[in-house]
């Protein structure tokens, strides 16, 4: 079965939603915020770690079951940011 995760970072948390092919939500978790301009990258990085971790322990998964990720990031607007 295929597992898709998503990821919304921004100025005030970051949110994690794991779920299946069928459609199924198999978890939602929180972090903090990871607006790197606002937080510096490394604060970013450990958000979004924090937010990842939550939502695979609530659903049972490790990041290798993962098939594809969507990350929306608050402050990643140039390319230079995505670099």
């Amino acid at each position: 079965m295929g597992y898709f995760l998503g990821v919304d970072g921004g100025a005030t948390k970051t949110k994690t939603v794991l779920g299946n092919e069928k459609g199924e939500i198999l978890g939602i978790a929180e972090g903090p915020p990871s607006n790197f301009q606002l937080i510096g990258l490394e604060g970013a990085l450990e958000a979004i770690k924090m937010a990842v971790g939550g939502v695979l322990a609530e659903s049972s998964l490790s990041l290798g079951q993962v098939e594809r990720t969507v990350f929306g990031l608050a402050g990643a607007d140039l390319p230079a940011h995505f670099r």
